[in-house]
């Protein structure tokens, strides 16, 4: 529910907290977007708060509201624009996807929906596709990526491609993209909490 910032060479940190931090928000997406900001989507309790930070100000400002509450959902920047994808409505996990463009919506648009529903996923952006990779349904974490090609005139209308399995099915994995690859690491191979 905090963010830290700071030199940790120096030990030098400070805590950001989010205007709509509260109990019920524990665990954030944060997704840092090429402008000098930093966004936070969803929260642990199915939330649909979405906020911000500036850091040349030090101040939060609102974003639209999702159109779906989530958690353990991810999220990820590509050309202007915020995707989040999956997570859970604390029943199921969810195949849905949204997108804000950051410089004129006023609203999240709807994406096309993950071919398979998932939380705690990864994500990453390769080429202009977006992908979205592992993560947990119902009863066991996948070994599945999905590939969506938001350069293909008009991405909300493209389709979700199945993409080449991972080794091994994971949840909670790290995914960065450097160099023209996509790296995945860590995770947990089991459904847990």
């Amino acid at each position: 529910q905090r963010l830290l910032r700071g030199d940790a060479v120096l030990g030098d940190r400070e805590v950001l907290t989010p205007a709509s931090a509260d109990e019920g928000a524990l665990e954030l997406q944060l997704v840092r977007v090429p402008a000098p900001v930093l966004c936070v989507l969803g929260g642990l309790a199915q939330s649909d708060s979405a906020e911000r930070f500036e850091p040349e100000t030090g101040t939060w400002q609102p974003l639209p509201t999702l159109r779906h509450a989530r958690a353990q959902s991810t999220a990820v920047a590509h050309d202007g624009a915020l995707y989040v994808l999956g997570g859970t409505d604390g029943t199921r996990p969810l195949a849905s996807v949204e997108r804000l463009s950051l410089a004129s919506s006023t609203a999240w648009e709807p994406m096309p929906p993950l071919l398979h529903a998932r939380e705690r996923c990864g994500a990453a952006v390769l080429g202009g596709a977006l992908y979205s990779i592992g993560g947990a349904d119902e009863r066991q974490p996948l070994d599945s990526v999905e590939c969506l090609d938001a350069c293909q005139g008009a991405a909300w209308q493209a389709t979700w491609e199945e993409g080449p399995p991972l080794c091994v099915a994971r949840r909670d994995c790290s995914v960065a993209e450097l160099g023209g690859a996509v790296y995945i690491v860590g995770g947990a191979m089991g459904r847990g909490a």
